[in-house]
């Protein structure tokens, strides 16, 4: 079951979502840095609440720490996100 889905029936909060957009406002801001599909951050506990509650996991990489998102998906996101600039 999702985290979403688990969210709802346990009468929680669900978690705050990202979408490309807002990540890539936190990029310009110099919150992230993307290396390919994946953002880093340098400090997890120097980033802005708004952001940290937006993180569904971290691991630690040579870039500093990597994050993973809960993400809005649609059917194509992961294609457009990642070969976007290929494909256009």
């Amino acid at each position: 079951m999702s985290e979403l889905n688990t969210a709802k029936t346990e009468g929680r909060e669900p978690p705050a979502l990202a979408d490309a957009a807002l990540l890539a406002t936190y990029e310009e801001q110099g919150w992230l840095l993307r290396v390919g599909c994946n953002y880093y951050a340098g400090d997890l506990e120097a980033l802005p609440q708004d952001i940290r509650k937006r993180v569904k996991a971290v691991k630690p990489s040579k870039y500093g720490v990597r994050l993973v998102f809960y993400m809005k998906r649609g059917p194509r996101y992961e294609i457009d996100s990642c070969l976007g600039n290929f494909l256009r």
